[in-house]
Parts: C-alpha cells; structure tokens; sequence
C-alpha cells in the first residue's frame, strides 16, 4: 500500500490547485489559485498564466507576503471585468513589469490607454461575441454578459483631484483551456435571465461566482441563479468578506443551495474533503489550501496500480502541490465518502477492472 503526503499551504490565502485527469499523462494539470476577493491567477495546461481582476497590492484577504508583484513568475494574458477600483487593481503595474496583454471591453481599452496606463500594443480590446485567442487557439476567451455598472476612478498623483473616467459595460469571461475545461468567472454581477443562456451555450465546468451582496449577488441570489440558471456542477464563491459591504458568506450560500446536486467548494483551513460528480463531469478534491480535480474515467498516475475511480466514485489519489508529488509514511489516504467496511486492495489492474464489473461496493482501497 502506498501513502502521499501532502504540503498545506500556511497564510490566510485560498490557493486552490487544480489538477484535470482527462488523459494518461499529467501534461494536462493546470492551477487556479485564488488571490482573495475577485482576483485569481489561472495556469493553464500548457503553462501559460491568466490573472484575472488582479486586485492585490491593496487587497485586504491577500497575505502581505504575496503582495510584492516581483514575485510574479510570469504573466501571460490579464483579463479586467469592469473598471471599479478592485477589479482593476494592478493591471497596470502588472503589464508593465511583465509585458503581457490586457484584455478587456473596448471602450474601458480606450480610457487605459488615454491615461498612459497600458498602451495600445499591450490591449486586447474586445466585447461580448465569439472567443478570441490571444494565447494560440488551444485557450479560448470569451466575454460575457455581467449586470453592474463600470466606470473608472482616476487620481491626479499631483493634485489629488478626483476624475471618472468610462468604463465601458461590465462583463464576465468563459475561459477555455487547452484540454476543453471551461472556467466561468462571473465578475461582479446581479442575477440577470442571460445566465441560463451562459449555462446552456457555454456549459461551464466551474463557476466562479460573488456571493458578498451590497454590490453584487447576494448568497439567495447566487444559489438561485445555481439551481435554476446556470445549473453547473461546481462552484466556488467569491467577492464576501473583503469590506464590512460584502456580508454573504459562504455558510448562507451552502444552505440556499441545500438539495442541489452542485458542488460548493469552500475554503476552510487544512480540511480534506472529497467531492465527485456523476456522469462525465469532473470529480473535486478540497485540501485546505489545494483543489485537486479530476474526470471520473480509470486513470493511472503511475501507469500501474493507482486508478482514480471506481464505480463508486473517487477512491484514492496521488495529489500534487504545484507540480510536486512527495511521498512519505502514514500521511494520506483516500476512502470514500458513502461509509463502507475496508477490505484488502486489488493487487493489480486487472484485479480492479474485474471489481469494477462486479460493481462491488464494499471494495476500499485500505
């Protein structure tokens, strides 16, 4: 029998790493990482590297640590929602230091670039329409619709004098990666009808949803628009807590949501949690810090002895934190979440195909 260990991560950030399974080799892994409020930094399967609303360097939920931008590998594409303050962040300052593109609604293009903040070259000024693919066609960029407002708020460094600036309309964004998960990142909306329309087209994997209220959904709002709009399988909450403003919380936003068939995944300090879907969809693992998903189809990690699923779901795995797998005694095992009596594990691969066509539910990795 073989244990894996894994790191928690320490600090008051939600890393979340993610690691898709839709093939026999582990090129297909990818991270998404959330920097607090609304900002994430998405890894592709590839290796390129998206922010999204990267609101850092002011942001209250984001660890000090994390908060000196040199510390940025690299950045390949950010991606703006809507011009207010929080999701703006340090775009500029991003850009600059990285070189990488900016994409966001073409008329909030025209005020960054009219400030001196990013210049037209660094722009990827687009609407809402068909994906763009400024990363190569693999990833696929689409804007969609938000229901908030957008306008730029601009201090004079010498004067300190206050100026608005247009922000074109706010928006959301389907990002397609290399291996067709779609990562559905909402920005701060209010329910609005269209999100059935985002669920039914685009079909996202994960949704990336505002629960704090005030400015944006609510926890009632954003688990209606779950159940009966958007109806996607997993979703992680976001925008609460950051301001006394925001107080939806992810408890009021599991329970609206309770008989639902969707996932919540919450950050709570060093839980282990197993969380799997049905059909085609992915399967979730929650560790504290890390996001471990997978595809619910036979996958071994090392080519041998260590399948991922079984008629049951989920039964044991091999979990990586960026990129390491360290193994060591007694630290990690998986048994699933309906509660069954251990038995010895299958020795082989064939002994677990054979369990898997007897459909036996008592069989458990020990």
């Amino acid at each position: 029998m073989r244990t894996y260990r894994m790191h928690i991560m320490t600090g008051a950030l939600t890393a979340v790493l993610l690691v898709l399974a839709t093939g026999a080799t582990l090129a297909q892994a990818f991270e998404l990482q959330w920097l607090g409020h609304a900002a994430y930094k998405i890894t592709t399967p590839g290796g390129k590297v998206i922010l999204v609303d990267p609101f850092i360097t002011k942001n209250p939920k984001t660890p000090q640590a994390l908060k000196d931008l040199n510390k940025l590998d690299k950045v390949d594409l950010i991606l703006v929602t809507h011009g207010h303050g929080d999701h703006v962040g340090d775009t500029a300052a991003i850009a600059k230091m990285k070189g990488a593109r900016v994409g966001m609604n073409a008329d909030m293009g025209h005020t960054f670039a009219s400030l001196g903040w990013v210049p037209y070259t660094q722009l990827l000024r687009f609407n809402k329409g068909g994906p763009v693919s400024p990363l190569g066609p693999e990833i696929k960029i689409t804007m969609v619709r938000a229901e908030h407002s957008s306008e730029i708020r601009h201090v004079d460094p010498t004067t300190k004098k206050i100026t608005m600036y247009p922000g074109g309309e706010p928006c959301g964004y389907i990002i397609e990666l290399e291996n067709g998960f779609k990562i559905y990142h909402a920005g701060d909306t209010g329910i609005f009808a269209d999100m059935k329309f985002i669920g039914e087209y685009y079909r996202p994997d994960l949704a990336l949803l505002p629960i704090g209220g005030h400015f944006t959904m609510d926890p009632a709002d954003a688990a209606y628009a779950v159940r009966n709009l958007l109806k996607t399988k997993t979703v992680i909450p976001m925008h609460y807590g950051t301001t006394k403003l925001l107080k939806g919380t992810p408890t009021a936003f599991k329970e609206a949501l309770a008989g639902s068939s969707t996932r919540v995944i919450v950050r709570k300090t060093c839980e282990i949690r197993a969380i799997t879907t049905t059909g085609s969809g992915p399967s979730l693992i929650w560790h504290g810090a890390c996001l471990v998903l997978c595809s619910p189809i036979d996958f071994a990690v090392n080519q041998k002895r260590n399948p991922l699923s079984t008629p049951t779901g989920l039964r044991r795995i091999s979990l990586w934190h960026f990129g390491r797998n360290t193994r060591g005694k007694n630290n990690f095992r998986w048994r699933p979440t309906i509660p069954r009596r251990p038995r010895r594990v299958p020795s082989s691969a064939t002994a677990w195909r054979n369990a898997r066509s007897q459909r036996n539910p008592s069989l458990v990795p020990g």
